[in-house]
């Protein structure tokens, strides 16, 4: 694509670019970004790309010869730009978070503690804060604390970018209310992946699988293993309701031990210890416990010892018979 401009397009630059069609008449505008650009006789070439996949569902609409218009009430609007908070006490690791942000537009600001970072957060409030755990003055913990306990920011995404990797450790963030775990090093494909998902569930309101929830405990099963959460709860004596993803999978506790589930993965109707089996081979997914009074008889009868041990025996089994 040939521009003829007195204005340097050094790569990173975004620009507007039309395309025109006389017979059908037809245009279509779209924001590219300039990838490599060089002088050439008579003016300027620069390569450019269309970064966003709306633009380019449109731009293949456009050429193959579809009304821009039709392609444009078929295209989600775009992306808005988002404002990020990032805190990490190493200059190095602010920039690795930050570098993929800048080059798609968003707008990034930083801080180098947990006491900084809220006061950045208090003077703009981002829509994602993406910090550090180990930080001097105040760290993650610390940080993740103070912002849960202000009312115009306790509903911000927060996610900890961190070397920790125990899940006693995520069991604690998820208590205090931290969104989402990513362990470093990371890809930048994943950070902004992450990034964009809490951000979305945060302007949809997708908070909960348990709407109207309060007080309650959630996470994702990539970080905690749902044994390793279901000890936990025992561990503490909790009453109340787990709710897993698939929506309508749900195991109630009752003073630490399951008395009840329900797996919608094979039999709608599946609500004792077969259930729980199910539940139990599931490693992905959000979850979310809401503390409450359980009453009602128990369709669980083993201890989630014994629970745990016999699941533990029938993935063996399958191991054994299954093919190969």
């Amino acid at each position: 694509m040939r521009i003829k401009s007195a204005k340097e397009l050094t790569p990173g630059t975004r620009l507007t670019v039309k395309l025109e069609v006389v017979e059908p008449q037809a245009s279509l505008s779209l924001t590219a970004i300039v990838v490599e650009s060089k002088e050439v006789s008579g003016g300027h070439s620069a390569l450019v790309s269309f970064d966003d996949e709306h633009a380019k569902q449109q731009l293949e609409s456009f050429i193959l010869g579809a009304d821009p218009s039709e392609a444009a009430r078929n295209v989600e609007p775009a992306r808005r730009p988002l404002v990020l908070a990032v805190i990490d006490d190493s200059e190095l690791q602010r920039g690795i978070a930050s570098a993929p942000f800048l080059a798609r537009g968003d707008t990034v600001l930083t801080a180098n503690d947990g006491l900084a970072g809220l006061a950045l957060c208090l003077q703009r409030e981002p829509d994602v804060v993406l910090s550090d755990v180990q930080m001097p003055k105040a760290d993650g913990w610390q940080l993740l604390r103070m912002l849960r306990a202000r009312e115009a920011l306790k509903h911000v995404p927060i996610i900890f970018l961190t070397t920790l990797s125990g899940e006693e450790d995520r069991l604690r963030g998820y208590r205090l209310g931290v969104d989402d775990y990513l362990a470093k090093p990371y890809s930048p494909d994943v950070l902004m992946a992450r990034v964009d998902r809490v951000a979305q569930r945060k302007k949809v309101g997708a908070h909960s699988l348990a709407p109207g929830a309060t007080n309650s405990l959630k996470g994702d099963l990539e970080h905690v293993s749902l044994p390793a959460l279901l000890g936990f709860l025992e561990m503490e004596r909790k009453s109340g309701i787990l709710h897993l993803e698939p929506a309508g999978s749900v195991i109630q506790l009752r003073d630490g031990r399951p008395i009840r589930a329900k797996s919608p993965l094979n039999d709608s109707a599946n609500k004792g210890e077969q259930a729980i089996f199910e539940l139990l081979d599931q490693s992905r997914g959000r979850f979310e416990f809401v503390p409450s009074e359980i009453e009602g008889p128990d369709s669980i009868q083993m201890p989630l010892g014994f629970i745990l041990m016999e699941h533990a025996r029938l993935s063996d089994e399958r191991a054994k018979h299954a093919p190969g």
